[in-house]
């Protein structure tokens, strides 16, 4: 007998599993024992202390290439928090469900501010590292 869902608009959520800490974000409705997550993301994020900054990336929680499904029901007692995003996460999130969920891969990157020449001069300094670890002996690359 299939399970009856709330009929509300489903909200942008950030939700970390019990066990397996996965941190997930996506469209939650709320049943009486479950969440059901539309397009739901797993969300790793990674800690570079020395730099100060933190890195964080998003990949289908569903593997679209095995299954067509888009939602996925999880039990309540399942969930150790569920908490909404932050505004200007929205754009971020909705450009990466838009290329796993959709299959869009002609999307166009977020706008960003660096500009071309910035982009070459970053360009020259990794092929300058690289030429330098190339011919690398025993002298220490800086």
């Amino acid at each position: 007998m299939p399970r009856k869902k709330n009929v509300e608009q489903p909200e942008l959520k950030f939700v970390r599993m019990k066990n397996t800490l996965d941190d997930i974000v996506g469209y939650v409705t709320y049943g009486t024992e479950y969440i059901t997550i539309n397009q739901p993301l797993r969300i790793d994020i990674e800690t570079l202390f020395d730099e100060g900054r933190q890195i964080l990336s998003m990949q289908e929680y569903l593997p679209q290439s095995v299954i067509e499904i888009k939602e996925v029901d999880i039990n309540l007692n399942d969930v150790m928090f569920i908490t909404p995003v932050r505004k200007d996460f929205y754009e971020q999130y909705e450009y990466v469900s838009e290329f796993f969920y959709n299959n869009n891969a002609k999307i166009k990157p977020p706008p960003s501010n660096i500009t071309s020449e910035e982009i070459a001069e970053k360009t020259q300094k990794v092929v300058s590292i690289l030429e330098a670890m190339a011919n690398k002996k025993d002298k220490p690359v800086h």
